[in-house]
């Protein structure tokens, strides 16, 4: 018998089988529990200032940090999580500061350092008056604490789970003297 036209049909109505298989809508199919959750979500557009967890894209934080000179660096700060536009700042900033060079041509250090100034830049709302010019500053230990707190915050903001030193995946840092910073890609 063909399992086309009118006795196929029959044939596959009467306990055959189907020639497309669905899931048994009362199984764990994998589908179904994603389609339902899709249809629960909130929407995003009205709610994409609000992280994950009900965080909020603004955070404050104080910092107190000592210095490998034993210096105290201390202060309130006031950043946001950034957006997909000031993704693109930063980069646009870290190629100002570093001359145009291509990031693949620097020394790791240098990346490292760019990348988090010009994430500062742009993430850092209200900070202390010896933080506005970053640059100028001799340990870049500071620099570097900062940098923790304010991505530490964008991942609680994007529901990541904790890392080492409160990295994103896109910024590791690398190990060793402590003075790194996220890691180049490539």
């Amino acid at each position: 018998m063909s399992g086309i036209g009118a006795e196929g049909r029959k044939a596959r109505e009467n306990g055959g089988e189907r020639f497309v298989k669905t899931s048994d809508p009362g199984s764990d199919a994998p589908a179904l529990k994603e389609a339902v959750a899709a249809a629960k979500a909130p929407l995003g557009p009205a709610n994409d200032a609000i992280g994950a967890g009900g965080v909020l894209k603004d955070a404050a934080f104080d910092l107190e940090f000592i210095d490998k000179r034993g210096y105290r660096w201390s202060g309130a700060f006031k950043c946001h999580a950034i957006t997909y536009k000031e993704r693109i700042d930063i980069g646009l900033i870290r190629s100002r500061l570093s001359g145009g060079v291509p990031v693949h041509l620097l020394d790791v250090n240098t990346a490292n350092l760019l990348e988090m100034l010009s994430h500062l830049a742009v993430a850092i709302d209200e900070g202390p008056s010896w933080a506005k010019d970053l640059e100028k500053l001799h340990d870049p230990s500071v620099v570097i604490a900062i940098y923790e707190e304010v991505v530490a915050h964008e991942e609680r903001f994007h529901g990541a789970r904790p890392g080492p030193a409160g990295t994103p995946d896109d910024a590791r840092r690398e190990s060793g003297d402590g003075e790194g910073g996220p890691a180049e890609d490539g």
